[in-house]
């Protein structure tokens, strides 16, 4: 917003808010805490467990990150389960995916909906048809032979 003192930056819900400054700041802290020690870890556990994993043997420093990842190997089980050996990151690259359409979404929503829409199509499609290509899943299951 251009005031005559000059450009004050705003909050995109509330107009009557300052960017970074009083409530908008508790929001702020409150939103990158919980990226830093939650949502962050997470994503770059799944990214990077099956690489440790697979290269342990070769390297110090693995073989001793692997010791650690041994300790929550029935989650990790029960999130690579359904891909291929070799592919077991790409759960990891689904999560970035996610991070950088949300990334996205303040930067574009409010100037250019429709340049948004076609960037974020853009990105899934792209995805679909690599995943579709390399067909990262293991063995299908045949629902219709189950019934």
């Amino acid at each position: 917003v251009q005031l005559p003192r000059g450009d004050v930056y705003v909050w995109f819900y509330d107009g009557n808010v300052e960017y970074l400054q009083g409530k908008h700041a508790v929001l702020f802290v409150v939103a990158m805490v919980t990226f830093a020690f939650f949502l962050l870890p997470y994503t770059l556990a799944l990214t990077f467990i099956p690489i440790i994993e697979r290269y342990s043997e070769h390297n110090r420093l693995f073989n001793y990150l692997n010791k650690k990842v041994n300790q929550i190997k029935p989650m990790n089980d029960a999130h690579y389960a359904p891909y291929k050996g070799e592919w077991r990151w790409w759960l990891g690259a689904r999560l970035w995916l996610v991070v950088a359409m949300y990334t996205l979404n303040p930067v574009y929503s409010s100037d250019k909906p429709s340049l948004l829409l076609t960037i974020q199509a853009t990105m899934v499609i792209v995805f679909m048809v690599v995943q579709a290509t390399i067909q990262p899943f293991g063995q299908s299951l045949q629902i219709s032979d189950k019934c």
